[in-house]
């Protein structure tokens, strides 16, 4: 399969166009940011600099987004990110902050994971 090498965002029509390696082009419209976007973390742009793997930007109503090449190079940042910058708060004030009440709900989604993986509200990340 081709690999992709730059995204561009139609934020009106939400459709992302990706131009492949070959030359040939690949749409993914509708559905959600994180599958348009092969950005299942949906993680946000770098203030300075770009992700490896980054090949876009996207503009949302929720705000950008970056858009990459694939999901599992996304998944090796997120895992990257996640660590770096939360390993040492609980799993609650991480949460709090990765999924803030703002925009989420933020004690359902808490308690979704303390159900699937049994790890307490207190662990720290970490451990």
């Amino acid at each position: 399969m081709p690999k992709f090498i730059k995204a561009e965002h139609d934020k009106k029509n939400l459709t992302v166009q990706y131009v492949c390696d070959n030359g040939s082009v690949f749409l993914k419209t509708g559905g959600t940011i994180a599958w348009r976007f092969n950005n299942p973390g949906n993680m946000r742009p770098k203030s300075k600099g770009i992700y490896l793997g980054q090949i876009g930007v996207g503009e949302t109503a929720s705000g950008k987004f970056v858009i990459f090449e694939s999901y599992e190079v996304e998944r090796k940042k997120k895992k990257s990110l996640l660590r770096r910058k939360y390993n040492n708060y609980s799993l609650k004030d991480a949460i709090y902050i990765y999924a803030p009440p703002k925009e989420n709900n933020t004690e359902d989604y808490i308690d979704f994971i303390v159900k699937k993986t049994s790890i307490k509200r207190t662990t720290i990340l970490s451990t």
